[in-house]
């Protein structure tokens, strides 16, 4: 969601450090939670006719807007190019899953998506906050049904006020989720952690509650070696525009960790801005571990600059956030570096309204022209590394166009950076991009010629992303209001790695057709395309459309068919392993095989080795330390009683230029399970209801707890037996009324099951 707060600006053209000092947070204390992702609470479901909530809007009035000295003219330069680009050829695959997920009555609905090793994970605004649901990828059946995010914070703020803006990533390097909202009114960031990718089952989420100097509304994220990077909407802060980085390596180990801002001179012209934080794709090659965060956005110099205007270009301005945890004052921001790109348009209807793009009811809805849309993806290939990112535009630039005004296409870029040699500075920070800086290697502004010339189909809120081939696809919404009319709907197209510069090739195809208008003007605010981690190849997207008058929102897949993945991958795929350690010698855990495969184009063998250090208590190897592929290795671990609860190993395999991580979590226990205590219902308790909440003390070290019920006290044919993850359980079936009911709790970890309790208690006749 976006509030809006105007203000009167000056504009300007600082260029270099733009930041004197860093904020650094107060250090966080995580908290953990172990969640039966299958037992969460469904929210539910919105059905047309209910109730549509508007989210307010925080404008006192119109921005610093001025008339550009040297307006500029005519047509958008780069829709020439798209309309003379030769027919598609075909390769892209029609929609492979294509279904309507989550929706809500809340406007706008801020849609998100991501894709992990076994499931695609989407969230959306709702009155009561974030929702996500989780899909298997293969099947589209959903594992876990709409659910309130704020359901992983417990009792913090963020689990009794989560209020929306939900952002969900997959880590690839780590093999975790990130979910991430704000509250109701505190100036924080909710983050949550998942232990491992697969969301079908048990989960440890890691929950950290980050307090920011001022609100941070439409907060997006990006995920680097070291740090989750963020930008956001700060309200509060006047001139200045944040830039957030966590502490990834202390999140990932459930560590006290800390955050740190610096900001930017906001843009005059606009009454709201957030920048963009460029969010890892693919695993296979990575930045180096200190590789400074990038953030984009768009200046418009008419829009921006307009008394000291340039009619035949414009800029995309690039920050480079160099971050170190531990000594927070070598942290610096360097940038904006000015990239020139085309000439385009942010004037749609000006530059604050929300009324933009008409649907066929008339009614206008917001074409969010101030943003980089969520999100830049980065891939770094083994001679270029790459960032793709778009925007909205206007087709008209001014006077003279052959388009009607306030025309909404979509401009698209790729950024390149050649070279892989490393430069170690002044300061302590190693980056990889001395072979060359970043420039913009192609870009393109998507409007494809169609009848009528002068009434051409709205394009706009797109999300981009480019596959290990280095392929581009995009996906938007697409709106006419007449001649003949297309109410809002999605379609998608791209382009492959070594067709033609700064057009889509593929035939634009059809996800979902709309239906109808609404009634309200705010749209979706942002959409969202993930990359499939494990092929490398299908794209994800996520977006809302219009369906018999109501906001829907679409979760549809895709490829290109001659995408194929290159590089190593591993398995398994983040398994668990339970070791006893009752003693403080070592404790061997069964050994894990990790198998090895590569493609035909890696070059020779591939090496083995476990990432350090580990934690104190716990041990690891892998052997043999190299492996020609296809073929596999063993990973040994042990622990001693001195280890945590869990641990993470990761095995990494390299052949140049070609990276792969693989994870095994370790649960480590180190003394037997003691009884649990009853709660309720108490010993001899009369007159219980025949569906009663069980509940009962939590033990040490406990990683699950099985209930049984019957009628007899040796349980020969209960009830109902169940294992979990909590310590409380609704009874999922009706007792027998006026009868003595037993019930048994026995807690389990990696060295048994306790011994337990048996109590009775008399149903109500």
């Amino acid at each position: 969601m976006r509030f809006l707060i105007v203000l009167w600006l000056i504009a300007t053209h600082a260029v270099g450090a733009a930041s004197e000092s860093v904020w650094v947070s107060e250090v966080v204390q995580p908290s953990k939670r172990l969640i039966d992702m299958r037992q969460m609470q469904p929210s539910p479901e919105w059905r047309p006719g209910d109730p549509i909530v508007e989210v307010p809007r925080r404008m006192s009035g119109a921005a610093n807007a001025q008339s550009p000295r040297r307006p500029t003219r005519g047509d958008d330069p780069l829709v020439a190019l798209q309309r003379q680009a030769p027919d598609g050829i075909g390769v892209m695959s029609p929609p492979l899953q294509n279904f309507d997920a989550i929706r809500s009555n809340t406007s706008p609905n801020d849609p998100t998506v991501d894709v992990g090793k076994r499931h695609v994970v989407v969230a959306i605004n709702s009155p009561n906050g974030a929702e996500f649901a989780v899909y298997d990828k293969v099947t589209a059946q959903a594992v876990v049904p709409r659910t309130l995010m704020r359901q992983l914070g417990g009792n913090s703020i963020c689990g009794m006020t989560g209020r929306g803006d939900g952002i969900v990533l997959f880590d690839e390097m780590a093999s975790r989720w990130l979910f991430t909202e704000f509250t109701q009114s505190a100036n924080v960031l909710c983050v949550y952690l998942s232990d491992r990718d697969d969301l079908s089952a048990n989960v440890e989420w890691t929950h950290y509650v980050f307090a920011v100097p001022a609100y941070p509304d439409y907060p997006k994220y990006g995920v680097w070696p070291n740090a989750y990077f963020v930008g956001a909407n700060e309200t509060g802060t006047a001139g200045q525009r944040p830039m957030y980085a966590i502490d990834r390596h202390a999140t990932l180990a459930g560590q006290p960790a800390t955050l740190q801002r610096l900001t930017t001179p906001r843009l005059a012209g606009f009454a709201f801005e957030a920048l963009q934080p460029a969010d890892l794709t693919g695993s296979d090659l990575l930045p180096l571990p200190d590789a400074p965060g990038i953030f984009l956005r768009h200046r418009d110099d008419e829009a921006h600059n307009p008394q000291d205007n340039d009619p035949t270009r414009d800029f995309l301005e690039l920050y480079e956030f160099h971050v170190d945890f531990q000594q927070p004052a070598n942290t610096m921001l360097v940038g904006p570096t000015r990239l020139e790109v085309a000439e385009f348009s942010s004037d749609l209807a000006g530059l604050t309204t929300f009324q933009v793009f008409p649907q066929p009811n008339g009614v206008r809805i917001d074409a969010v022209r101030e943003q980089i849309m969520h999100r830049v993806a980065y891939r770094r290939f083994p001679d270029y590394e790459a960032l793709i990112a778009n925007h909205v535009t206007d087709l008209s630039l001014g006077s003279g166009s052959g388009f009607p005004d306030d025309s909404g296409a979509v401009r698209w870029y790729e950024l390149r950076r050649s070279g892989q040699t490393s430069e170690l500075f002044a300061n302590g920070f190693e980056t990889n991009d001395t072979g060359g800086n970043w420039a913009v290697y192609q870009q393109g502004t998507y409007a494809p010629e169609e009848p009528p010339l002068n009434h051409p189909a709205d394009r706009w809120l797109a999300a981009v992303s480019i596959d290990a081939r280095g392929n581009i696809a995009m996906a938007y919404n697409k709106l006419r209001d007449a001649n003949p009319p297309l109410p809002a709907g999605l379609s998608y197209t791209g382009r492959r790695a070594n067709d033609p510069l700064g057009v889509m090739t593929q035939a634009e195809t059809t996800i979902v057709a709309g239906s109808g208008s609404i009634g309200g003007v705010r749209w979706g605010d942002y959409a969202d395309m993930g990359v499939d981690p494990v092929d490398g190849c299908t794209f994800w997207f996520f977006s809302n459309y219009v369906a018999v008058d109501q906001r829907n929102n679409r979760l549809a897949s895709f490829k290109f068919g001659d995408c194929q993945r290159t590089g190593i991958s591993l398995s398994p795929d983040t398994p668990q392993i339970g070791i006893c350690a009752l003693q403080g010698s070592p404790t061997a855990a069964t050994p894990v095989t990790i198998s090895v495969e590569a493609t035909p184009d890696l070059p020779g063998p591939v090496g083995l080795e476990v990432l350090g250090p580990l934690p104190v208590g716990m041990a690891a190897s892998v052997s043999p330390p190299g492996v020609d592929p296809p073929a596999v290795a063993t990973l040994a671990i042990s622990a001693t009683n001195a280890a945590p609860r869990m641990s993470r190993i990761t095995v990494r395999a390299s052949a140049s230029p070609y990276t792969q991580l693989a994870n095994v979590v370790a649960r480590v226990a180190t003394v037997e399970p003691d009884s649990p205590e009853v709660v309720s219902p108490e010993a001899g308790a009369l007159d219980v209801l025949i569906v009663p909440l069980f509940q009962w003390s939590a033990v040490n070290q406990a990683s699950s707890y099985t209930i049984t019920v019957g009628t007899e006290p040796t349980f020969s044919s209960p009830l109902f037996s169940q294992t979990l993850i909590g310590t409380s359980l609704l009874s999922p079936i009706s007792l027998p009324a006026g009868s003595t009911i037993y019930w048994s709790v026995r807690a389990r970890n990696e060295c048994g099951q306790g011994n337990g309790f048996i109590a009775s208690f008399e149903t109500r006749l």
